[in-house]
């Protein structure tokens, strides 16, 4: 994944601050592959709670995901219970990394080390 630890901590922070009711967050596309240079930080975001208001939601979590991490490459896309399923979601769950349980894994690790 190229994305730092301290980059996924506040991913995970900002989302949850939006959305305290955040199912998944997952990364998806070429950031999550090592291997492949370049990309923008493509985010799958699913949450508990019906969606309102998403267009307007999305530009104000974009821009604090902007300055947060100093990077104008990213897109977001959401799933709630009242947005119809779309195969770019099924592909964005099948392929992505789930950052919230990236950062279990990191707190986890934390604790054990001390």
């Amino acid at each position: 994944m190229r994305l730092s630890d301290f980059q996924v901590r506040q991913i995970v922070a900002i989302v949850e601050s939006v959305f305290p009711h955040t199912k998944h967050i997952i990364l998806f596309g070429s950031r999550w592959n090592d291997e492949i240079t370049g990309g923008d930080i493509d985010l799958y975001i699913e949450i508990f709670d019906e969606l309102g208001h998403a267009a307007e939601i999305r530009r104000t979590l974009i821009a604090e995901l902007r300055l947060a991490l100093k990077t104008t490459a990213i897109d977001v896309l959401f799933f709630s219970p009242n947005i119809e399923e779309l195969p770019m979601h099924r592909i964005a769950k099948e392929t992505g990394i789930c950052l919230n349980q990236t950062v279990q894994a990191l707190d986890k690790e934390l604790l054990e080390s001390v």
